[in-house]
């Protein structure tokens, strides 16, 4: 983390060769400086958006894939994003929106329109996720 320039220059070089969303390019942000296990999980897209939910607020999860073979699920909410790779155990650290938004031009406003726009059920709000992959991040909140 203390290197910034040198995460700065890895997101530009995804954002260039992987993809101008800036949701991907935050999702490969997300996946890199949590990687302990596997640091080198570079997603090509992020597919089936599907509405959830926390204690604090609602997101928005999304199946993964990679250019190594892994698929996975990315979380985004308001507060945060974070990642679980299938197969891997929980413990991969939610990631701050400030600190995505600090480092990944137009994240701000491609989460506000994903979180505004994703369809919800009425009744979301009142019950948390019920994947189990989401568990291990209400730990943090």
């Amino acid at each position: 983390m203390a290197d910034t320039p040198k995460l700065r220059q890895i997101v530009s070089s995804s954002q260039e060769v992987i993809s101008q969303d800036p949701l991907v390019v935050a999702a490969n942000f997300v996946t890199l400086i949590t990687g302990t296990r596997r640091p080198n999980i570079w997603l090509t897209g992020l597919r089936e958006p599907t509405a959830c939910a926390c204690p604090t607020s609602a997101g928005v999860s999304f199946r993964f894939d990679s250019e190594e073979g892994v698929s996975g699920i990315f979380y985004f909410f308001p507060d945060f994003a974070a990642v679980q790779p299938d197969g891997e155990a929980p413990g991969r650290p939610p990631i701050p929106t400030k600190m995505i938004t600090d480092r990944v031009a137009g994240y701000a406003d491609a989460l506000d329109t994903l979180l505004g726009t994703t369809p919800r059920p009425p009744d979301l709000k009142k019950q948390p996720a019920k994947r189990s992959g989401l568990a291990w991040i209400l730990k943090y909140l």
